[in-house]
């Protein structure tokens, strides 16, 4: 699960927050955690994104963190380092279509649990309690929703 992205150039992901690809410091990362924990939407975001680093900014444990920005940086860096490949190939070529193929397959997916997630929440979120209630509907006792 990783952070809104987009390009729309290039079609590739990348973070959509400056404040995440900025290289790690002790000062960056207060930087950060204050840009988060001042705008509680873009930590809502973050949340449905990658619940991980939200966590970790939520904590306000700077070590675990820095060590989600880090990981979250190298993710955002394999992606930019495979999207320069690609570009790099023969578009004709069949690996080109190959990973083009996985990219498309890959990214309808991660829209699909997008989609999932917030069309039907209550099956990513366990159980569901449901409430019922008794009540007379002409005279019959039953048991509503």
């Amino acid at each position: 699960i990783q952070l809104p992205t987009s390009n729309s150039q290039s079609g590739a992901t990348m973070s959509s927050d400056p404040l995440l690809s900025q290289p790690s410091s002790e000062r960056s990362v207060e930087s950060v955690i204050q840009h988060f924990l001042s705008n509680p939407e873009e930590l809502i975001a973050l949340r449905q994104r990658n619940p991980e680093l939200a966590e970790a900014f939520m904590s306000g444990d700077t070590e675990w963190i820095r060590r989600s920005l880090f990981y979250h940086r190298q993710q955002i860096a394999e992606e930019e380092k495979e999207r320069q490949q690609l570009q790099d190939l023969d578009p004709w070529s069949e690996e080109y279509q190959q990973r083009l193929a996985e990219n498309i397959r890959q990214r309808n997916i991660r829209d699909n649990l997008e989609t999932a997630i917030e069309h039907n929440p209550e099956v990513f979120l366990g159980r569901v309690h449901m409430l019922y209630i008794s009540c007379r509907v002409n005279g019959i006792l039953v048991k509503a929703l």
